[in-house]
């Protein structure tokens, strides 16, 4: 089998799926990433080191189209971006993340179409990966999927997180703090991975400078480190990145990384004691850890949301958004705490440094629910769903 793998960023699900895949027998695999030394200088290399046969090309690499025509991919594997070329006659979709939120895939249905055939028909060149039962339905039913093209087949990244994986037993935090400009070896460490799709970090809680500097002064009354893992810097507003890199400059127990330059997290995730969020996917990733998660809620004690997309090139900025508009999976179905308020996310921050255990049950129950057999073999799943639907080798 040739194997393309098309990363819009190379982390999560299509980061372990692409490591696994590209490190078996009979599987050539070819990577497209933005910056091959970006890729070979992230923390998880450490700990599980890119296949030597995986061969990896650039995006901005001119000479991209000849190589990949010559390379002649049997499949690509593709998370939330497909390329505006022909790579491989078969598609394996392996989406971004698995959250809370209403996703649109107007866009995404008119690119499958194009490049693979209709995917709201029955179509054997193409197979989207669910998480489970619960996502299943949602994408033959809100995404009109057709059924045939869909599979429920679980986490590829739970391989890496599950704290009985090889992954989890080789990792050390020792081991992973030259990458960090805090101490996560001798201190416990928070890790907030805020989302851009509520404007602001702290939503109706209050202005987000003044409640960074208490929340970070609190934590370090605890010996506690802060990780802000936020997504792509370009998503955010001035005002909000200018808060961030000053409240970052004044708690030496903060660091601020943003996911389009550092877009591997399962190192964060491993170093990290409680991770906080205004419900970003990456939630759902932590829960196999089995640690304790904060969960903020946007619209804090009120009822409506500020809400955005991604639309055109820009963000997109919905004010007064109810419910309805924002959940696919309604915010209170989690695996962890919840936050309502910024006295709430103290208290939760208190307890979860306290009581290390005290969302395991939550979380298991959580990934119980929604995804398909977390048992470490998710990856390898995978594959045999491909080679199975397409008799490839």
């Amino acid at each position: 089998m040739r194997l393309c793998i098309y990363a819009t960023n190379m982390q999560a699900d299509i980061e372990a799926f692409a490591l696994y895949a590209a490190a078996q027998p009979g599987v050539d695999a070819l990577l497209v990433v933005d910056s091959e030394a970006a890729i070979r200088s992230q923390a998880l290399c450490d700990f599980s080191p890119l296949p030597a046969r995986l061969a990896i090309l650039e995006r901005g690499d001119p000479a991209l189209k000849k190589k990949l025509r010559a390379f002649g991919a049997d499949v690509i594997a593709i998370d939330n971006y497909i390329p505006d070329f022909d790579v491989a006659p078969r598609a394996l979709v392996l989406w971004h993340g698995y959250g809370w939120r209403i996703d649109d895939l107007a866009q995404m249905r008119k690119q499958l179409k194009r490049r693979f055939g209709d995917p709201t028909r029955s179509n054997p060149n193409l197979l989207w990966a669910s998480f489970g039962p619960i996502d299943h339905e949602y994408r033959t039913t809100h995404s009109r999927l057709h059924p045939d093209n869909v599979a429920a087949l679980g986490s590829p990244y739970s391989d890496l997180l599950l704290p009985s994986s090889a992954f989890q037993r080789a990792f050390t935090r020792s081991a992973a703090a030259r990458h960090y400009a805090v101490d996560v070896a001798g201190r416990k460490t928070a890790l907030f991975a805020l989302t851009w799709h509520h404007g602001s970090a702290f939503g109706r809680f209050g202005d987000d400078e003044p409640l960074f500097d208490r929340l970070f002064d609190a934590l370090e009354r605890r010996s506690c480190n802060a990780i802000m893992r936020m997504h792509d810097r370009h998503r955010f507003a001035k005002e909000l990145l200018a808060a961030l890199e000053r409240v970052a400059k004044r708690h030496p127990n903060v660091q601020l990384k943003f996911k389009n330059e550092c877009p591997d997290a399962v190192v964060d995730l491993s170093v990290s004691d409680v991770m906080v969020s205004n419900y970003s996917s990456i939630l759902n990733h932590f829960y196999f850890l089995g640690r304790p998660t904060i969960h903020l809620d946007p619209a804090g004690e009120g009822g409506d949301y500020t809400y955005c997309v991604w639309k055109r090139g820009k963000v997109r900025v919905k004010r007064g958004a109810d419910a309805g508009e924002v959940w696919k999976i309604p915010p209170n179905e989690i695996g962890g705490l919840g936050a309502a308020s910024f006295d709430a996310l103290v208290a939760g921050l208190e307890r979860a440094l306290d009581e290390p255990d005290c969302c395991r049950e939550l979380a298991s129950s959580f990934v119980a629910r929604h995804y398909t057999s977390p048992d470490g073999a998710t990856c390898a799943r995978a594959l045999e769903a491909m080679r199975r639907r397409w008799t490839l080798s």
